[in-house]
């Protein structure tokens, strides 16, 4: 116990050292004219402070740093005398006769910190340079007398809490102290190189982190004898299937007749393609063509339901209920590989949380290919998984095909061919494989390849348009998609804090965290399975460089059935030690998931994008001339509606400079959320680009503004802005 309490008491001491120093590291601290980033005001990249000028300085302590300016004493005349105020009390005054260093003590409580500068004797630099000059700034840096810039209680508290927490977790896990001194200088360095205190990956890597060694901890323990046991009936997946059912139904037609997700509109003309060429050749490669072959066939039914109805017109429709399908049947798939691989309650409740992830419901009334890609790698897995245990080779083999499937949906599904190679483990439930069924492994890897081609034929009958199609998207994939976001950047968490967490929502995600800690500890092979399973979809995700907004989020939609299984692990464990913790906690997850799920349905008609229209149509002359960003993610203007010049998609950018707007001869400026989001959000953007955009709605006045009140999720209520051209 003695020894558990000077650890814990060191522990903590090496948090706050890490998050102190860690934090300073971050802070960007050293600032020049040429370096700021919004810090300066009035001092000018040819390095001369103004009167007035500020330095604007956010996130610091109270007390304990001080600000060192180097300054330049030549200038016209006498040595510029300036008085500097901190938080609008004078916090010195001094005159710049040496080209020295002069310090100033960042004491205040106001937030951000402003430093203003007063010159006493200014001096204009000529006639046409009419600015009131003091001296030239070489640069500014934050420090203090520990040796780094101090932050504030609400940094260094939060960050030295998660530290020690993560610590002390350690320190009860493994048998060696040593491993939970390194969780503090591992912390520290994930700090240091943290760009401008942008913590999120860190954070994010703190969390997954915490619950998976939680989830561990949890597992070493659990007593296998449980005081407490429920029958849990099969007619509750019924009950589940109904109700995801039905919430992925409800709005499937958002939109139509017009296209509000604009990658729906290349499966549009592919199909119509194999129409009027009367083949199922789509010559479109840039995706395999299972979606289109669903979409072509569903449409086909639909006409054959409803004979008076429009091709045309039903084809966008029909993909989504074939999304749709796919993502009913994956509740059931989930379900099916939680019972079978641990019990029934981790299926229910798997399926339950997938049911109701709202990543997972939005992805499911799109023509995109992630749903059905889903469907196909979790056929896979319950295949192989049934197979192996009843030894039963067609099973086995029809779980080749269904990896064939997946990589026919989409190219990454070529990773479910290594679901194939778990077979003799699953069969021996150990590490030692099954012998007598590597031959079927063999021939079912086979089967890979062929259910490939099988269901996407043209990829071998018209080659050339697949080859090239093929390695467009794999530049596409390497190069970004115009914003490049490595994965080496963002921990490995870009997914994790973008897609997960918002996608499952937080303590659903958390719990499915805590589960895979609790697989990692059981360390037999179903567990490792799952978890295996996760990170064959996860981290591929986030090595690609090309995470495109608006919805990066459906890359990671392989992953949340496997996270859901293993919250249903974490789930069933709580219901062997306690009914009514399990109760609490799987009905706080549901209600949270079922409360944001169906706030977004509420909202899917009439989109933002329908609203805005509407306004216009009623507010503003019809003859009025309007410019607007990309079409697709505004409102859908019909013809003779307003005189509408729409930005060049490769150049919107250049587009939107503020003297060129004014000179085009538009009246007003349209622009939509789900296209300049992305630089305010998304890593890795050049502050350049958000200039412009802060520049532009700094300028001109707002007219009218539509956003929904649950926000912008998928494709769906962009945050919609008009703004007058003066």
């Amino acid at each position: 116990m003695k020894t558990n309490f000077f650890h814990i008491f060191m522990l903590a001491i090496l948090s706050f050292l890490a998050s102190l120093y860690g934090l300073g590291a971050s802070y960007h601290s050293l600032i020049t004219p040429i370096s700021n980033q919004g810090e300066f005001s009035r001092i000018f990249p040819d390095k001369w402070i103004e009167n007035g000028a500020e330095i604007i300085l956010k996130n610091l302590a109270s007390r304990g740093n001080r600000l060192d300016l180097k300054l330049t004493k030549w200038r016209p005349g006498d040595p510029a005398k300036l008085s500097v105020s901190v938080c609008g009390e004078i916090a010195s005054e001094f005159t710049v006769d040496t080209d020295n260093i002069y310090t100033v003590y960042l004491k205040g409580d106001c937030e951000p910190r402003v430093v203003k500068f007063s010159v006493q004797n200014p001096f204009i630099a000529s006639s046409k340079d009419k600015r009131a000059l003091a001296a030239q700034l070489s640069s500014a840096q934050v420090t203090s007398k520990v040796g780094t810039t101090i932050l504030n209680f609400k940094y260094l508290s939060l960050s030295t809490l998660g530290i020690f927490t993560l610590s002390v977790l350690s320190l009860y896990l493994f048998p060696f102290a040593v491993l939970s001194y390194l969780v503090s200088i591992f912390c520290f360095y994930l700090l240091k190189i943290s760009p401008s205190l942008y913590l999120t990956p860190a954070f994010s890597l703190w969390i997954f982190m915490t619950a998976l060694l939680l989830g561990a901890l949890i597992q070493k323990n659990f007593k296998e004898k449980s005081r407490f046991s429920i029958r849990v009936s099969s007619f509750w997946i019924f009950i589940i299937l109904i109700i995801g059912s039905a919430i992925r139904i409800y709005g499937i037609q958002f939109g139509l007749p017009n296209t509000f997700h604009p990658d729906e509109v290349p499966k549009f003309n592919a199909i119509s393609r194999m129409i009027s060429y009367g083949d199922l050749n789509p010559r479109y490669f840039l995706h395999p063509t299972v979606l289109l072959y669903c979409t072509y066939f569903i449409n086909h039914i639909t006409q054959w339901i409803n004979p008076s109805s429009n091709w045309s017109e039903t084809l966008i429709l029909s993909g989504r209920f074939g999304s749709t399908a796919a993502g009913i049947f994956s509740i059931y798939l989930t379900y099916f590989i939680g019972n079978t691989l641990f019990s029934k309650t981790s299926g229910l409740t798997a399926a339950l949380i997938l049911a109701l992830s709202p990543l997972r419901i939005t992805c499911s009334r799109y023509v995109k290919e992630d749903a059905i890609l889903t469907f196909f790698i979790l056929l896979s897995v319950a295949l192989i998984i049934k197979g192996s245990k009843e030894n039963k080779k067609i099973l086995i083999y029809l779980s080749g095909l269904a990896a064939g499937a997946a990589a026919s949906t989409k190219y990454s599904g070529i990773l479910t061919g290594f679901v194939i190679l778990a077979a003799p483990f699953l069969s021996s439930n150990s590490f030692k494989p099954n012998k007598d069924l590597f031959l079927t492994t063999v021939i079912s890897l086979l089967f890979v390849p062929i259910g490939f081609v099988l269901f996407s034929p043209y990829i071998l009958l018209d080659f050339n348009t697949f080859l090239k199609d093929f390695i467009s998207e794999k530049d596409h994939m390497s190069r970004g998609h115009m914003i490049v976001i490595d994965s080496w950047s963002q921990f490995w968490m870009y997914h994790h804090y973008r897609s997960i967490l918002p996608g499952m929502t937080v303590l659903a995600a958390l719990a499915g965290t805590i589960g895979l800690g609790i697989l990692a500890f059981q360390k037999d092979i179903k567990s490792l399975f799952i978890i295996a399973l996760f990170l064959l979809f996860y981290l591929p995700a986030e090595f690609v460089n090309a995470k495109p907004a608006p919805q990066p989020e459906r890359y990671i939609l392989p992953c949340l059935p496997f996270l859901c299984i293993a919250a249903g692990c974490l789930l069933s464990k709580l219901q062997l030690r306690s009914i009514k913790l399990f109760g609490f906690i799987l009905i706080l997850i549901t209600t949270i998931q079922g409360y944001r799920s169906l706030t977004l349905a509420s909202e899917l008609m009439p989109d933002t994008r329908d609203t805005m229209r509407e306004w216009m149509l009623i507010n503003i002359p019809r003859t009025s001339k309007v410019v607007v960003d990309w079409k697709p993610y505004n409102p859908p203007f019909k013809e003779g509606e307003f005189e509408i010049t729409y930005m060049p998609r490769e150049d919107i950018i250049s587009s939107l400079r503020v003297a060129d707007l004014k000179a085009s001869g538009s009246e007003y400026l349209l622009l939509s959320s789900l296209y300049y989001s992305r630089y305010f959000d998304q890593p890795n953007v050049d502050p350049a680009f958000r200039e412009v955009f802060r520049k532009v709605f700094k300028t001109f006045p707002e007219v009218k503004t539509f956003s929904a009140i649950n926000g912008t999720y998928g494709f769906h209520n962009p945050k919609l802005t008009l703004m007058k051209i003066e």
